[in-house]
């Protein structure tokens, strides 16, 4: 009975703990599944789509060329506003007219001709009272120096130089706008470049920690063989110097991993020491590409040719200008001519190079496209080889290494297709990104 009620005191004082307890508990499982403040490393799950937009909004390269856009534009106002003014002060100037009016009071001129007596004497000095009356004569001035004065031959040629400006200003805005946009390209490309090879590491990680997985439970029985004196001392070493080169692999892989996940963090301008954990994505399959649609399209949204392009018109409007106000036969004349002949030659070299280089990409495709195909064989034989191997090994015709070797080589042809799946994305990027524009 004693034991009876002193285990119902217990329970009892247990019961009351409890009460005291629980929401303390309750409040601590709170706070432990709260984000720590101020920690140095933030996980951060971030898709690709994700990853671009972030870029976009963040990245230093985009935004140094958006405040080069502004800036070009806001050139292209202070020249108009220059433009206006001098407008303003050549019409004022065409106004102005070399003549004065003389004003003559009438009772003066009366007076001085004598027709105040006239008048007195026909009886009209009532009729007519020439007081505060004035009478305006226009005279013309014929002056040199006037007319020097209020010449608009040089504001009309720095007009027309300012207009030169201003065309060549809004020019130099579209090469900022297309800046701006061929930075965002670029941008784009080097997040999926570089979260492609995320994703690709992680593959790899995944693959090798499952092999490594395999490889130690082989290790393990290989240890159980040589302790029941099946196999030799060397062989199980054999075994062992395998499990420690994957497990090496599998560090420099992770290492790889957070030194590019650094980089990818810094790029969309996320702060240093964020954990990104991407979210997988599939890549593209094989698809045909029409060389020569590209090639057009290439050409003519290629964004140095394009600013090849408008540099050319620079050059023309300076060479117009010079002809206008110096003549064929100035030096200006000559200059500004062969600049046009060279941002000619500038421009086609831009559009050899474009050409070149969409070749190059385009045959990085095919490339990539046959690599995937072989991949694609090579994993079917690693797996037939593999299995081979294993009726091989389950007879006892091959050791145990022999058939770890067998895992392994499968592991590295899993790894090779799925690295050669992204590398095709990431080749065909380039070719849609033209298509895009």
């Amino acid at each position: 009975m004693r034991k009876l009620h002193k285990g119902w005191t217990g329970m009892v004082a247990v019961k009351r703990n409890l009460i005291w307890i629980l929401p303390l508990l309750i409040l601590m499982a709170a706070w432990l599944t709260q984000p720590v403040l101020g920690s140095p490393e933030d996980t951060d799950k971030i898709s690709l789509d994700e990853a671009q937009r972030e870029a976009r909004d963040e990245n230093r390269q985009i935004e140094i060329a958006l405040r080069s856009l502004r800036m070009a534009n806001a050139s292209v106002d202070l020249l108009e506003e220059e433009l206006e003014d001098l407008r303003e002060q050549r019409d004022e100037m065409e106004d102005l007219e070399l003549r004065v009016d003389l004003e003559i009071p009438l009772d003066e001129l009366y007076e001085g001709l004598g027709l105040d007596e006239l008048l007195e004497e026909l009886g009209l000095e009532d009729e007519v009272d020439p007081e505060d009356e004035v009478i305006s004569i226009p005279i013309d001035i014929e002056s040199e120096e006037l007319e020097e004065f209020i010449d608009t031959e040089e504001l009309d040629e720095g007009i027309k130089e300012l207009e030169t400006e201003k065309d060549k200003a809004e020019r130099s805005f579209s090469m900022a706008r297309l800046g701006y946009y061929e930075a965002i390209e670029e941008v784009e490309l080097g997040v999926l470049e570089m979260f492609t090879g995320i994703v690709i590491l992680e593959e790899r990680l995944t693959i090798q920690e499952e092999t490594l997985q395999r490889m130690r439970e082989m290790f393990r029985h290989e240890l159980e063989r040589y302790y029941r004196g099946e196999v030799t001392e060397l062989e199980a070493e054999e075994m062992r110097s395998q499990v420690r080169e994957l497990e090496a692999a599998i560090g420099m892989m992770e290492n790889s991993r957070e030194q590019t996940v650094e980089r990818l963090a810094d790029f969309i301008g996320k702060s240093p020491g964020t954990d990104l954990q991407t979210v997988p994505y599939q890549p593209d399959q094989p698809e045909p590409v029409d060389f020569e649609s590209l090639l057009s399209k290439e050409l003519a949204s290629n964004y140095a040719v394009r600013r090849a392009e408008l540099e050319v018109k620079n050059a023309k409007d300076d060479k117009d200008l010079a002809r206008e106000l110096h003549g064929t036969g100035s030096p200006q004349y000559e200059i500004a001519k062969e600049e046009l002949a060279l941002a000619r030659l500038e421009r086609d070299g831009e559009r050899r190079e474009a050409r070149h280089e969409l070749l190059s990409d385009y045959h990085a495709v095919l490339e990539a496209e046959e690599d995937l195909s072989n991949r694609e064989d090579d994993l079917q034989l690693a797996e037939k080889e593999f299995d081979t191997a294993r009726v091989s090994y389950d007879q006892g015709l091959i050791t145990n290494t022999e058939f770890a070797m067998a895992r392994l080589e499968l592991m590295e042809a899993e790894i090779d297709l799925e690295e050669a799946r992204f590398e095709y994305h990431t080749a065909l990027a380039q070719l849609k990104a033209i298509r895009e524009r």
